[in-house]
């Protein structure tokens, strides 16, 4: 659907997220595949502003990385880590490209109805960020434990940036 309503389309990417959106005072930012729900108190910080691309450097995403941010994965890989399409698109990743979403609206927090400049990767070839996965473990960017059944991963977003920087500039099909 080329429409968000920020207060009324449903999280895509699971429950905890859709409950997250549903809590008072939660803000949302603005981005029709790749928005971002937060609530605490720089919410309204990261999320004022979201770049055109899912996660240049105005998004949720880079701003995480940047704000030294922990990154939590429960129960899932690294494929979820999106903060790592972050560093992709500030390195600008060559496989990484981009296409319109010409037809992109959006319906605000106040009810008004317009225009969302929108972009969505067209990566070729797709990414894997599971090898990334060791590596982060073993520069102590990343924690594992487990809460019940669920591995959960807990990532330091300033490790993880340099980490990913570094490992991309050497071999830019590392995650592909």
């Amino acid at each position: 659907d080329p429409l968000i309503d920020i207060l009324h389309t449903p999280s895509r990417v699971g429950v905890a997220a859709e409950a997250l959106r549903r809590r008072p005072g939660a803000r949302r930012s603005h981005h029709l595949t790749h928005s971002v729900c937060a609530v605490g108190a720089r919410a309204a910080e990261l999320t004022a502003e979201h770049s055109v691309t899912p996660c240049g450097s105005a998004s949720p995403f880079a701003k995480l990385l940047r704000w030294d941010a922990r990154i939590a994965l429960f129960g899932r890989d690294q494929n979820v880590n999106t903060c790592l399409h972050a560093v992709e698109e500030e390195i600008a990743l060559p496989r990484v490209g981009y296409r319109d979403i010409p037809t992109a609206r959006i319906r605000d927090e106040a009810g008004c109805e317009g225009p969302l400049p929108t972009q969505v990767h067209n990566s070729n070839p797709a990414y894997d960020f599971n090898p990334a996965d060791r590596p982060l473990y073993d520069c102590g960017a990343m924690t594992v434990t487990t809460i019940g059944n669920a591995v959960v991963r807990l990532i330091r977003g300033q490790a993880c940036r340099q980490w990913a920087i570094a490992a991309l500039k050497e071999d830019p099909t590392f995650l592909s």
